[in-house]
């Protein structure tokens, strides 16, 4: 008999942290075992294994009896370098390896009876370089590099941050070679995720994978770990401990003696001060400026707002903005408009006493759409009020909104352009990846049309004229980034 110290993969295993059963037999530390949590079955990472007959006192002492594992199949093996990238991530986290390996892995993919590959690992030496160029520029070395790693007999990992990135760089780099590339994401459905695993560790030759960060966990070596849109806010977990992804790939790379790349237009501050301080390398001499001929203007929409006694009415749109948007229109084109907030606006004081609008906490309130009229929400509590509100310190009711949101910007769309479909594309109207691909793909059958959103439907657009709604709600963020998101976001 065997004494398991196990690592329950479930959300918030923070709270159980380790817990012990026994078994028949010596599980090897890695393996993915199904567990009993109360009256619910999970899957838990075993951390170590001991004999137990050298823990008897303590067994014998301890408060509650142990369970068994079902030791008759074993899923899944991780890579031992996984693990210690799991271990290392959860330390500076401060967090628990299990928590770790449910954002790190497929939930489909450690049903899998399977035992690690044959190959060695990769030999090169471990090596970090950036790689800052526009996404055409980056495909061609993604080519590159696959080509020289196939010649080479080594496999390449390209992880990117959402399911719409890995599906373009898929379609774009497949060509020839669709026999040994492929996708992995959590939009696949169990049965194809579980063929590709599977496919990928049965193949005898090299391949080339391209997933969401779960794909880290795949147990095949690879030579060569790329970091796709290294800046892109999605890297990071939007639950706790709000993990950064990038970090995981990074030091999978370093355990795993793999080569890793870095790459965007342009990329993190921190990237290039990593640069100047000597620790990593650029991949190339790095691309300072957009090739793009793509003409940009720049409007200041004071020198346009009307004038109504002693305020200034505000439109979303510029003439000049109203004017390119006319021309597209009537070329039957595609015309997208950027609002960097959801709703109708992200501010709203009291014009008397300038006391905001927030919630319990001392949040800022969105002023939003709903079926009942216009309410006031907050994005962290969810507390909603009512629009019909006053104000909480005078009293008064001359409540002054502030900002320009989505909903706002598509209001006015839909009164300037009647005629023309409308389509929005944010968090809160596309919260999945397959409905903001049915709003694209309806976008892609209307001509004209204009789409309206946040920075959530850049990944999906294609060939269109942009029009960026303000950019100061951009660059007065409260986060230290506002400048570089700005930045990001209108490259």
């Amino acid at each position: 008999m065997y004494l398991i110290v196990v690592a329950p993969l479930i959300r918030g295993s923070l709270k159980l942290g380790n817990l012990t059963y026994f078994s028949r037999s010596a599980i090897p530390p890695g393996s993915v075992v199904p567990i009993q949590l109360r009256k619910r079955r999970a899957r838990g990472l075993v951390l170590s294994v001991s004999p137990l007959k050298d823990s008897k006192s303590l067994v014998k002492t301890s408060s509650f009896a142990l369970r068994k594992i079902d030791d008759s199949k074993l899923p899944t093996v991780l890579l031992p370098e996984f693990l210690r990238m799991t271990e290392r991530m959860a330390e500076y986290f401060v967090t628990e390896p299990g928590t770790i390996l449910s954002a790190l892995t497929f939930a489909q993919s450690l049903n899998e009876g399977r035992t690690l590959p044959t190959k060695q690992k990769a030999t090169t030496a471990p090596d970090t370089t950036i790689l800052q160029a526009e996404e055409s520029e980056r495909l061609t070395v993604y080519k590159n590099i696959v080509r020289e790693s196939f010649a080479r007999d080594s496999s390449t990992l390209i992880v990117a941050p959402t399911i719409a990135d890995v599906e373009r760089i898929y379609a774009a780099l497949s060509h020839g070679i669709q026999t040994r590339v492929f996708m992995l994401s959590s939009d696949l459905s169990a049965a194809a995720l579980k063929n590709a695993w599977g496919r990928i560790l049965a193949s005898p030759r090299a391949v080339l994978v391209v997933g969401t960060p779960p794909a880290l966990s795949l147990p095949r070596h690879f030579d060569t770990i790329v970091i796709e849109r290294e800046a892109a806010p999605a890297w990071r977990g939007r639950e706790a401990p709000h993990i950064d992804y990038r970090r995981a790939a990074e030091l999978l790379a370093h355990e795993t003696n793999a080569a890793c790349i870095l790459a965007d237009f342009p990329v993190r501050v921190e990237s290039r001060a990593r640069i100047e301080f000597g620790e990593v390398d650029e991949h190339y001499r790095p691309q300072a400026r957009p090739l793009s001929l793509a003409r940009v203007s720049i409007v200041d929409p004071r020198e346009t707002d009307v004038q109504k006694k002693d305020k200034r009415t505000f439109a979303p749109l510029s003439p000049a903005s109203r004017a390119a948007i006319d021309d597209a229109l009537k070329a039957r084109e595609h015309v997208a408009i950027i609002a960097s907030r959801r709703g109708l606006s992200s501010l709203t004081i009291c014009n008397s006493c300038g006391t905001l609008v927030a919630d319990a906490a001392g949040m800022p309130m969105t002023l939003m759409h709903s079926e009942a009229g216009n309410v006031f929400i907050s994005r962290r509590t969810g507390e909603v009020r009512d629009a019909a509100i006053s104000c909480t310190t005078c009293g008064g009711w001359d409540l002054v909104t502030l900002g320009v949101g989505v909903e706002r910007v598509q209001d006015y769309v839909t009164k300037m352009y009647p005629g023309v479909a409308t389509f929005s594309v944010t968090a809160d109207t596309a919260p999945t990846h397959r409905i903001a691909k049915k709003i694209v793909t309806r976008l892609a059958h209307a001509s004209p049309a204009i789409v309206v959103g946040t920075e959530r439907m850049l990944p999906y657009l294609t060939t269109c004229h942009t029009s960026v709604a303000l950019v100061d709600p951009l660059l007065g963020g409260s986060s230290w980034r506002a400048d570089e998101r700005a930045l990001l976001l209108l490259a």
